[in-house]
C-alpha cells in the first residue's frame, strides 16, 4: 500500500467519522425533544401515578425517578371560597 493510498483511506475514515458524529448529535437532539415533552424517555408503563383526589396531578418514573406534579390542583368554582371582593358586597 502506498503512502497516497493510506492518506485516501484515512481521509475517508475521518469523513465517515464526521458523518457518524453528526448522526449521533441529531439523534441526541431528537431524544432530548422527546424527553422534554414527557420529562423522561422511559415507557408510560414505568410511570407510577401520584395524583390524589382533589390534589395535583402527577407521576413518577420507576426507572429513573423523575417525577412531575402540577403546580396547583385544578379548582372547582362551586367549592372555591368567595373572594374578598365578593364578601364585602
Amino acid at each position: 500500500m502506498t503512502e497516497q493510498e493510506r492518506k485516501v483511506i484515512a481521509a475517508s475514515l475521518w469523513a465517515t467519522r464526521a458523518s457518524v458524529d453528526v448522526a449521533l448529535i441529531a439523534l441526541g437532539e431528537l431524544s432530548d425533544e422527546a424527553e422534554s415533552d414527557t420529562g423522561c424517555a422511559h415507557p408510560v408503563e414505568m410511570r407510577q401515578d401520584l395524583t390524589t383526589m382533589g390534589g395535583p396531578e402527577g407521576w413518577r418514573c420507576r426507572s429513573c425517578g423523575f417525577s412531575t406534579l402540577q403546580a396547583e390542583p385544578p379548582t372547582d368554582p362551586q367549592t372555591e371560597p368567595p373572594s374578598q371582593a365578593e364578601q364585602e358586597s
